[in-house]
């Protein structure tokens, strides 16, 4: 069986993540606010003085728009499709000097490539002992389970939509159950994961950027 972690974070490497709140994502390079978006650029603004950020990755139609906490740390972005990722690290004091964390992913598969059909159409992986329980919320299809990394059960929640956009959607956060973790964890992080599946958006034609926001393309 595959190790479930490598399909849900990386380890962390500190001198490589950077918080939103800086809105400096770690693998891009500005463009500006007035410039012309192409495909796989990523916009992002920080509101709320600074605790939320909103951030939109550019598809071949259009965008997709969500919102992040700004506390968060990018520990990876790749922007382009047909399969485009932002992976995310979200604080938690009670994993600090552990191997342990708490990440989530978003994903964007190109219907028109293959290769992202069948990325989005891969059935949600069983990585514990039970088979992941299937729900619904709105729009979307969620799988839920546990599994181990090591000693320690995770918790995973997937989610998978259709028509955002031009674009599929699947967004997988997985949080593990440590001794020092708030009474009220598990249910900050469902509710986190619903908030973060109701701030997805998207929208086609042509973009015009807002107050604020800086541009980012990926590097060569």
């Amino acid at each position: 069986m595959k190790h479930f972690v490598h399909h849900i974070f990386i380890e962390r490497r500190r001198s490589f993540v950077v918080h939103l709140a800086t809105v400096a994502v770690v693998v891009l390079h500005s463009l500006g606010a007035r410039a012309e978006v192409r495909v796989g650029d990523v916009a992002a603004r920080t509101i709320n003085e600074g605790t939320v950020v909103e951030m939109k990755i550019f598809t071949t139609g259009g965008f997709v728009g969500f919102t992040v906490g700004g506390n968060w740390t990018v520990l990876s972005m790749n922007s382009q499709l047909p399969i485009a990722s932002a992976l995310f690290q979200l604080p938690n004091v009670a994993d600090e000097g552990t191997p342990e964390s708490t990440n989530l992913v978003l994903m964007l598969y190109e219907p028109n490539s293959e290769r992202g059909r069948e990325a989005f159409k891969a059935p949600v992986v069983q990585y514990g002992e039970k088979k992941p329980q299937m729900e619904s919320l709105h729009e979307w299809k969620i799988y839920r389970q546990t599994a181990k990394k090591g000693s320690v059960v995770y918790s995973i929640l997937d989610a998978k939509r259709e028509g955002v956009a031009d674009v599929k959607v699947s967004v997988r956060l997985a949080w593990p159950h440590l001794e020092a973790n708030s009474v009220n964890y598990d249910d900050e992080m469902e509710s986190t994961f619903r908030s973060f599946l109701s701030s997805i958006y998207g929208k086609i034609g042509f973009y015009t950027p807002v107050a604020d926001e800086v541009i980012r393309r990926l590097k060569k």
